[in-house]
């Protein structure tokens, strides 16, 4: 290092001068690479996250949920697994909601939260069945459409249930094969909500 020392001034003097500068210059360095790191750590955790692990992070936090049917819901998450939130609404009563016909969210966190290390194994299958299996329901489709059912079973990828709507059609037959119009399969895709009977829109 070459210290170039001012007239009239002392060469210890100097020396520090120049060490001064240098610290400084390191410091100033380390700050900007400090916050460059949490830029990208911040980027690539944004990048990272899903609405529906957003959701299950937001606990018991308020959120409001509006949906492809024009449902405005004001909830807390209880549980969730892609594509089902499990929801506990304000004024009491229980839904889930199909994540994938979200049109908006608000009340959730600005930052991103760090994934838990060991999350809990949560099945869409295992959250659906302690919620629906033996109970009658309303399914709202996307469009909005409903069917009072009674759910019988879960399957992979759909319900499988009864209407017990007065509108149910009776059996007939063509040929030898009856034709039962009371089941029902739903598919996944084809669901936005279900909510019991008693269900009060907020």
């Amino acid at each position: 290092m070459v210290v170039r020392i001012l007239p009239s001034e002392d060469p210890l003097d100097a020396a520090a001068r120049v060490l001064a500068d240098a610290d400084s210059e390191i410091a100033e360095e380390t700050i900007w690479e400090r916050d460059a790191e949490v830029a990208d750590r911040l980027t690539v955790d944004w990048s990272s996250t899903t609405l529906i692990g957003r959701l299950a992070q937001a606990g018991r936090a308020s959120v409001h949920i509006e949906l492809v049917t024009g449902d405005q819901l004001e909830a807390s998450v209880i549980a969730a697994a892609a594509p089902w939130v499990r929801l506990a609404l304000t004024h009491g009563a229980e839904c889930v909601i199909n994540c994938e016909k979200i049109v908006a969210v608000r009340g959730l966190s600005r930052t991103p939260v760090p994934a838990p290390k060991n999350p809990a194994i949560l099945r869409p299958t295992g959250l659906l069945r302690e919620f629906l299996s033996g109970r009658e329901v309303v399914i709202v489709s996307p469009s909005g459409r409903t069917m009072l059912t009674h759910v019988d079973h879960v399957g992979r990828d759909h319900l499988v249930g009864r209407l017990t709507s007065s509108t149910v059609a009776p059996s007939t037959k063509a040929g030898t094969r009856t034709l039962d119009f009371e089941h029902i399969d739903v598919p996944w895709s084809a669901i936005a909500l279900i909510r019991f009977p008693h269900y009060v829109e907020v």
